[in-house]
């Protein structure tokens, strides 16, 4: 059979060389001395370059900016291959010219057999298409057919990185064409090099190609032709998105592509010679499968990480036919490695060049995983590369994730057997010379032997046994090893990410980005979340979060009897609430629009509702009056012209008033209405803009209204006269309120300020400004004593009403605070968001970290009874007071003495006992003191000669450790700690240091005792025999504080050298080191469970650290001076941290075991909350 190329095949293969000379020296290969052939394919190459290659043309068109391509990025596919020929026809269709709805613009790319167009969609609507049709001429069936093929390749597929088919038909005169997407683009290749990508990229864009393969191969749908000029990658908001095109010699694998005639001659080379798959080049009866687009793949990913396809294209093509089908079917190209360590000074400085990077660390890089990924693509049996490409993108994925790709070099078995397939002949006869001479030699030897071979054998076969199983188990070894390595950076990167989420909530909370804090905590991994996730989550939310309203919560009201709110919503409903427990009673469901306003009546047995549609034109407003017990409607006030912004009962009941803004803030309008008949009894008019606010006065005699003008009006309630306007808001007014004993008004603003005014002269007295965006509501207090406000800023805001001073800001929605109101009795608000929840605050405290104020000087030491219920501190103003954890109110004072010429005696250390009968002092005044918990009385007395600067407790309380030293002579040899009976204060042991002994603690159980000095070691005893069990080493300062884990079997020491060191309690091994603060770390302790680890140093912060990995969690800040110490609860839910300073004050920071979140009965989750809707995008919109 003939392996000479027809003319056809060699005019297909001659047109991809753009070089001269290469495309010379391939047809002196593949036309030999035909000359015939080479003068009809010579006769081809030229009537193709005078008709023009459109994509070659559009390349050349974005690069020098010609007529041709279209503009300086036109790219689309090429016409179909594998056609007949004849020569070609100039296009009868001209720019400007319209087929069917599609106007042509400008002709963009020219094939031999098919023109395409820029061109406009006319209708239904107006947008940039490529439109690609037939020249005329050359309409043969074979054309047509493939012609259709490569239409209907396109239709079968919907992906963002395949170019799409927008629509198909024929011209006036039959000839068919299709319409796709105008893609404005460069090739993959030249992309990667122009923008210098590094390999991480190269390799993420790589894998858009394969999802669109992968896609193809789904529909059925075979390229054939992968190559770098078949992906173009265009720019989609500055990302760069590769598109796949040119499906013109696609095949089907389980469908007609076309019902026309389409078949390939026998023998026809399909695809071009360097992307060509070894079963393409057999040209066998193999069928083609999705595994040759896969080999496609691997040249492509080659050629962009070495900028060379695995044969060099001028070698190959310069072969004859037979012998370049050789080439792609038998030989090994080199590894990507291979080749770029092998470039030459030219080749490897461009390489260099493209990529900025040196050509020795790219080939590090590729080498090993991409090396294999690439060359498992490239196997030559096709059943050992990729299935799918999808398998190909996930081995991508795991190379740049960092984790074991499934791709690995061929087997020592495998390599042997393709050897011995392409030299059969030689090894065949090799192997029966080398038989022959193996039969003689033992022939030969046998009888002489036999014996000793036997022997000789066992032996070999114990030892090999023994060195495969030694073999086995250093296998096994390493590979627990590597899984134990990875399991740790796995950990490790888990932990990093943990502790990135709580920055980023911590900050976000911080900057009053409340959605944002709880995003990110809602992102943090379950099981490694902890206690400072908790507190977090603690301070971030409220006491109570209403949940269920599935739009923005516009305003809320709190009953007289303060049992119950009602929220409004946008969502078009009111929602009534258990004040108590959060729990959702009933929905007031009715409203055609918008429920933007929401009242009790003053005996709380009437609701009162307004909204109404919001948009363009004059539609009419909604007033409902409900049965607060029942949630049945009562009446609807019926009057309104425009959407009802704000509701209200008179004092009496006996009155609503309401108010009404249009859509453009035209004039609005003020009506009050019999609240008994439902009729209107007056409307006030004097507004220029919409009126968004109006209330009654206490008395009931005024009413005062807030408009978009930007006045604030007061009105005689009972004939309407207008009583006084008020001027000064730069922004619309969006809410007012009448302070509780009617002296005085506030009004909130468009201008982020709220004005508090006298409510008879309508001087202003002061103005509130913090608000870093406008005000939606404003409220005074049940005592008028505060104001609060909230804000689209986020935030709600508590003012005191006296003096305009900011008492208190409340961060935690996720979007504009909408509503606000005061409880009756004053201690708690509640406020609405567009984040669709309403929240229930601490009027008093809000999210402020409680502090435990009281003590004259630093404190020094702090501890927690057994219960949880008190806390005790320690001071250098010479006493120790005992507080109630949860009031942080001062209960108990312990004084100290000024004995033993001491200037002061400050108490340097406290303890409680185990049954939280007793508190234990160490004192500058040498003493160690016990103290009934309860009465304050001293119970015991035991003297030192020393300072005592550390007290401990053992487990049972029958025990007692104290520590001492002589303070402020560094290098005496004084220290030491002694070990007493607790209920006799007899000295039972002395535990010497060189040093001051700083710090000291029992074991969990008991039997051990933990000492540390400032001569840089702590020191672990027997705390029966006073025997030293281990000695730790490695700080490289004083030790100031030391801590047993709750299980006993670490310890955590705190030093003057910035660090916190983690040790085995048993080995005294340092396990962990924990880095971060910037000066003496002063106290350290456990959490209850053992998890987390708590520092306090001098840089004025505290630090919590997971136990186990040494990640840093969270920085408490917000310290005036050095933190001397910190303490857990025995449940886990509070930390203290006490303060250096003259005027000393202790922390509680609080982590609740879980956030106090209420849902309704429609539920949702936190990111669901996150977008923030509502009118007032539309306002700003307007604005």
């Amino acid at each position: 059979m003939n392996d000479r190329l027809t003319a056809e095949e060699i005019f297909h293969a001659a047109r991809e060389k753009s070089d001269p000379a290469e495309r010379a020296g391939f047809l002196d290969g593949a036309c030999g001395h035909d000359v015939s052939v080479r003068a009809e394919v010579e006769g081809l190459l030229k009537a193709d370059a005078d008709a023009g290659m459109f994509l070659q043309e559009g390349t050349k068109a974005r690069r020098h900016g010609g007529t041709k391509g279209g503009g300086p990025d036109a790219t689309i596919p090429r016409s179909s291959r594998g056609v007949s020929f004849r020569t070609p026809v100039a296009p009868s269709e001209h720019p400007g010219e319209t087929i069917d709805r599609y106007k042509l613009l400008q002709q963009i790319g020219e094939g031999g057999f098919g023109v395409v167009y820029m061109a406009e969609q006319r209708e239904p609507f107006k947008r940039r298409v490529a439109l690609k049709i037939i020249k005329q001429g050359c309409d043969t069936r074979q054309v047509i057919a493939r012609f259709e093929a490569e239409r209907q390749a396109l239709a079968l597929m919907d992906h963002p990185h395949i170019a799409k088919v927008l629509d198909a038909g024929a011209t006036a005169t039959g000839r068919p064409f299709f319409v796709m997407e105008y893609i404005r683009g460069v090739p993959i290749l030249e992309y990667c090099d122009a923008e210098k990508l590094h390999t991480q990229q190269r390799l993420e864009l790589f894998t858009k190609v394969c999802h669109a393969i992968q896609h193809a191969h789904q529909k059925g749908i075979i390229h054939r032709d992968i190559k770098p000029n078949n992906v173009l990658v265009t720019m989609h908001d500055g990302v760069p998105v590769p598109k796949v095109i040119d499906f013109g010699i696609a095949k089907a694998t389980n469908a007609e592509l076309t019902t026309r005639t389409l078949f390939t001659e026998h023998r026809q080379m399909i695809g071009t010679p360097a992307y060509m798959s070894p079963e393409q080049a057999e040209m066998s009866g193999l069928d083609i499968d999705t595994r040759s687009d896969i080999y496609s793949l691997g040249v492509l990913l080659y050629e962009m990480l070495t900028g060379t396809t695995p044969f060099d294209t001028r070698e190959l093509t310069s072969k004859g036919y037979a012998e370049m089908m050789r080439i792609i079917r038998e030989v090994e190209p080199h590894k990507p490695s291979t080749r770029l360590s092998s470039l030459g000074k030219t080749a490897a400085r461009k390489a260099q060049q493209r990529r900025a990077i040196d050509t020795k660390k790219l080939s590090q890089t590729v080498k090993g995983d991409l090396d294999w990924i690439v060359m498992r693509c490239l196997e030559k049996d096709r059943t050992r590369r990729y299935e799918t490409a999808n398998g190909l993108a996930m081995d991508v994925h795991r190379y740049l994730d960092g984790e074991p790709v499934l791709a690995a070099p061929p087997s020592t078995a495998y390599r042997l057997k393709k050897f011995v397939r392409r030299n059969r002949g030689m090894v065949t006869a090799g192997s029966a010379v080398v038989a022959a001479l193996l039969i003689g030699v033992i022939a030969f030897a046998w009888q002489a032997k036999v014996a000793r071979d036997q022997r000789d054998l066992a032996v070999e076969a114990r030892k090999t046994a023994q060195d495969a199983q030694a073999e086995a188990a250093a296998q096994q070894q390493k590979a627990e090893a590597e899984r134990h390595r990875a399991e740790v950076q796995l950990t490790r990167a888990e932990w990093l990410v943990y502790a990135g989420k709580l920055m980023l909530a911590q900050t976000d909370f911080e900057a009053a980005n409340g959605g944002l804090a709880l995003h990110y905590l809602g992102e943090c991994q379950q099981n490694l979340r902890g206690w400072e996730w908790r507190y977090l989550s603690t301070r971030i939310n409220a006491e109570r979060t209403l949940v269920g309203h599935r739009a923005a919560v516009s305003s809320a009201a709190v009953s007289p009897d303060g049992q119950r709110i009602v929220t409004g919503s946008e969502d078009k409903t009111a929602r009534v609430w258990d004040a108590a427990s959060g729990r959702e009673m009933f929905t007031l469901e009715g409203h055609k629009g918008l429920v933007l306003s929401v009242a009790f009546s003053p005996d709380g047995q009437r609701i009162l509702t307004g909204g109404g549609p919001w948009g363009v034109g004059k539609k009419p407003g909604e007033v409902k009056v409900w049965d607060a017990a029942t949630g049945q409607l009562l009446r609807d006030l019926q009057g309104h012209a425009y959407c009802v912004w704000s509701v209200a009962f008179s004092p009496d009941g006996q009155r609503i008033v309401s108010s009404a803004c249009d859509w453009a803030y035209g004039p609005g309008e003020v009506k009050v209405w019999n609240a008994a008949a439902g009729r209107d009894v007056l409307t006030l008019a004097g507004h220029a803009g919409g009126v968004r606010s109006v209330a009654f006065s206490p008395d009931g005699q005024r009413i005062v209204s807030g408009s978009e003008d930007l006045t604030a009006k007061v009105w005689d309630a009972a004939t309407g006269e207008e009583l006084l306007t008020l001027k000064g808001h730069a922004g619309g007014v969006r809410s007012t309120a009448f302070s509780p004993d009617g002296q005085r008004l506030v009004t909130a603003g468009g201008d982020r300020t709220a004005k508090v005014w006298d409510a008879a002269t309508g001087q202003e007295p002061f103005v509130l400004e913090g608000h870093a965006s406008w005000l939606n509501s404003v409220a005074f207090s049940p005592d008028g004593k505060r104001i609060v406000t909230g804000s689209a800023d986020q935030t709600t805001r508590v003012w005191d009403a006296a003096t305009g001073q900011e008492r208190l800001t409340l961060k935690g929605h996720a979007g504009q605070v909408r509503g606000v109101a005061f409880s009756p009795d004053g201690q708690h608000i509640v406020t609405g968001s567009n984040d669709r929840t309403a929240k229930v605050w601490d009027a008093e405290k809000g999210q402020e970290v409680p502090t435990l104020k009281g003590h004259a000087d630093f404190i020094s030491s702090i501890a927690f009874s057994p219960d949880g219920k008190r806390i005790v501190t320690g001071s250098g103003d010479c006493t120790a007071k005992l507080w109630d954890t949860v009031t942080a109110r001062e209960v108990l004072t312990l004084e100290g003495s000024t004995s033993r010429a001491w200037a002061v005696a400050g108490i340097w250390s406290v303890a409680f006992s185990p049954d939280g009968r007793r508190i234990l002092t160490g004192s500058q005044d040498q003493t160690a003191k016990v103290w009934d918990a309860a009465t304050g009385q001293v119970l015991l007395v035991l003297e030192h000669t020393n300072v005592v600067s550390s007290v401990a407790f053992s487990s049972d309380g029958q025990h007692i450790v104290t520590g001492c030293g002589e303070w402020g002579t560094p290098d005496n040899d004084i220290g030491e700690a002694k070990v007493w009976d607790a209920l006799t204060g007899r000295e039972l042991l002395t535990l010497k240091h060189t040093n001051v002994v700083s710090s000291v603690a029992f074991s969990p159980d008991g039997k051990r005792i933990v000492t540390a000095g400032r001569d840089e070691t702590a020191k672990v005893w027997d705390a029966t025999m006073g025997l030293q069990l281990s000695t730790l080493n490695g700080h490289t300062g004083a030790l100031l504080s030391v801590a047993f884990s709750p299980d006993g079997q670490r310890i955590i020491t705190g030093s003057r050298d910035s660090t916190a060191k983690v040790w085995d309690a048993v080995t005294g091994q340092e396990l962990l080191t924990l880095k971060g603060h910037t000066d003496t770390v002063r106290s350290v302790t456990f959490s209850p469970d053992g998890n987390r680890i708590v520092t306090g140093g001098d840089d004025r912060s505290a630090k919590v650290w997971d136990a186990e990995t040494g990640q840093e969690l969270l920085g408490l800040q917000g310290h005036a001076e050095a933190v001397w110490s910190v303490a857990f609860s025995p449940d886990g839910q509070r930390l203290v941290t006490g303060i250096a300073g003259a005027n000393a004050i202790a922390k509680v920071w609080y982590g609740a075991p879980s956030p106090p979140t209420v849902r309704g009965q429609a539920e949702e989750t936190a990111d669901e909350r996150l977008a923030t809707g509502g009118v007032e995008q539309n306002e700003r919109a307007l604005k």
